[in-house]
């Protein structure tokens, strides 16, 4: 497993401003640098994604709960409720943004 980026730090720093805690959805989390650091700092993580081969390693690798959908905005609706919701790259993750 690579190290973790250091630009996750700072984002988590940005979450932890709003939230200290919690249920934690990241859509778009790739290889899940961010959701790993998160989860070591004490969030209960998921993940949406659109790559199925990114999920399966979240799975099945990190152990991180993972939804995949093609659509993920839609996938929102039938997801549980979260303290922090983040989307780090946006414009990916919409069918017409």
């Amino acid at each position: 497993m690579r190290e973790s980026d250091p630009w996750d730090q700072k984002k988590l720093e940005i979450v932890r401003r709003y939230v200290p805690g919690g249920r934690l959805l990241e859509i778009g989390p790739g290889s899940g640098g961010f959701l790993r650091l998160a989860r070591d700092a004490g969030f209960q993580v998921e993940a949406a994604e659109r790559d199925q081969g990114c999920c399966r390693f979240l799975k099945e690798t990190l152990g991180i709960p993972t939804v995949h959908s093609p659509d993920i905005i839609d996938s929102l609706a039938t997801l549980p409720t979260y303290d922090v919701i983040v989307l780090w790259h946006v414009i990916e993750h919409l069918l017409s943004p």
